[in-house]
């Protein structure tokens, strides 16, 4: 057949032929090699795509669909027109992940962050694998050619049950990103160490997170006071420490230049004000911090005994993870001494730059819960400032149930004298059985050994009263 050609001889094209898809979310050369990049360091994903290629030869492409769809800012769905013969199944997966009620929950904590998305990849993989067409029910040459199967019919996965496998599926992923999201912001500290945990560090915190009921409570409570610290903080900044250095450009209005308000005035001069105002170009003073001298490392003892476990206890390490959370956006040395009687009392060293989230993880779940002995933990207190943090301040975290011995607490109060060392108690009085009687007989002992302020927790137990929480934080 002779080409068909115009009134001028030149020879017509027909239109260009668009080539059949294998992905039903669109993909670039850089989102395939993304995704490699991606299974390379996730054991589970590469594990996932290892078993199930040779079974399902459209697995692949599936989950890179998967992967895309919830990683990329704006994932673009293909055209089931263009969808290459075989791939049917893929495409109706996909458009059912797209349709799904959670989709847009899960995006949130998804989009743009590859451990959630490789986390939620793994999840909605697995519930939906046995919706694809399987080599088993190809004819063998078909099996040989690797091809999917030619039966439209097989192609097609029962809605029913896809609705059904997405919907739990979806469900778990979106739990389990939350529950990663929420740790990662839980455990992390201003130093932004977090965001340096590799994948596998990740898993690994996830599942222990997941498997400890302790780790879950006290994750709720930490981002709380991690907020209140860094709250009480920036207020005590802000009081009196700023001073005028020189001038820029901006748009604060509070900080303007009496020259500007001249303008604003002037019946020609202010639509020109208003111009600079939406552009940030007005004069406006400068403030700085005035540097003051930077307080010293915390020693934080935990009391670890039998009393304390519980509700007791988380109170008492999401004020410890309060602290430690002041002292990394301040730069200050924090160290953890959890105790409990004789010689049970163990050093977390938090060196700033040194320690990552996992060690945080392992301060938070450690607890001995036995006796109750102050003077052991206060001397390895004592003993580490001399040795290594001068200037150094001591908070003692306990429920009070404990007496001290009168030579010792002699010679504690002349050494605390002699190194300038205030000793601050914060009494965990939040549960029930606490009784009035004990508080009377041992918040004494506390006052002892104590020259700065002794605190009670159970002024800021209901969510009312955490404004009361400022005085925890305000004087470290």
């Amino acid at each position: 057949m002779a080409p068909r050609v115009n009134d001028h001889g030149v020879r017509i094209r027909g239109k260009k032929r668009r080539i059949l898809e294998q992905n039903a979310i669109e993909c670039s050369k850089y989102d395939k090699y993304q995704f490699e990049h991606i299974k390379n360091i996730s054991r589970d994903l590469k594990k996932q795509d290892k078993e199930n290629t040779e079974i399902h030869p459209t697995f692949p492409d599936l989950h890179q669909d998967i992967f895309d769809s919830l990683y990329k800012a704006k994932p673009q769905e293909v055209e089931s027109k263009h969808m290459k013969p075989g791939w049917e199944a893929n495409w109706d997966i996909m458009k059912a992940v797209l349709d799904d009620k959670t989709y847009k929950e899960l995006r949130m904590h998804t989009t743009h962050d590859e451990f959630n998305a490789a986390l939620a990849t793994k999840t909605i993989t697995e519930g939906v694998l046995d919706l694809l067409p399987d080599v088993k029910t190809m004819p063998r040459a078909q099996r040989k050619k690797g091809d999917p199967p030619d039966d439209p019919n097989s192609r097609k996965p029962d809605k029913k049950k896809l609705g059904k496998a997405l919907n739990n599926a979806m469900g778990q992923a979106a739990g389990e990103c939350k529950e990663m999201s929420e740790a990662v912001l839980s455990w992390g500290t201003g130093s932004g160490i977090a965001q340096r945990l590799t994948h596998d560090e990740k898993i690994n915190l996830a599942k222990r997170i997941h498997k400890s009921s302790k780790l879950k409570e006290l994750a709720k409570m930490v981002g709380r006071f991690k907020n209140l610290a860094i709250s009480t903080q920036r207020t005590k900044v802000k009081k009196g420490t700023e001073e005028v250095h020189s001038i820029e450009i901006g748009d604060d209005l509070g900080r303007m230049l009496d020259d500007e308000m001249v303008n604003l005035g002037h019946r020609d001069m202010k639509y020109d004000f208003y111009r600079r105002a939406l552009d940030g170009e007005l004069l406006q003073f400068a403030l700085r911090d005035r540097m003051k001298e930077s307080k010293g490392p915390i020693v934080a003892c935990i009391d670890n005994s039998g009393s304390m476990s519980g509700e007791p206890e988380i109170w008492a390490k999401a004020v410890a993870l309060g602290l430690l959370e002041i002292c990394t956006l301040q730069r200050r040395n924090f160290v953890g001494i959890h105790f409990s009687s004789g010689s049970e009392a163990r050093v977390f060293n938090f060196k700033l730059g040194e320690y990552a989230v996992l060690d945080v993880i392992d301060f938070a779940e450690f607890f001995y819960g036995g006796g109750t002995d102050f003077e052991r933990p206060l001397d390895m207190a004592a003993k580490v400032i001399d040795d290594d943090m001068p200037k150094a301040d001591i908070v003692m975290i306990t429920d009070g149930i404990c007496d001290v011995g009168d030579q010792w607490l002699m010679d504690f109060k002349a050494w605390r004298d002699e190194a300038e060392v205030t000793v601050f108690s914060i009494i965990i009085d939040t549960y029930s059985h606490y009784a009035s009687s004990w508080k009377e007989n041992h918040e004494g002992t506390i006052k002892k050994f104590s020259n700065g302020q002794v605190l009670r927790a159970a002024d800021i137990q209901e969510e009312s009263g955490m404004a009361n929480a400022g005085e925890i934080f305000g004087y470290v």
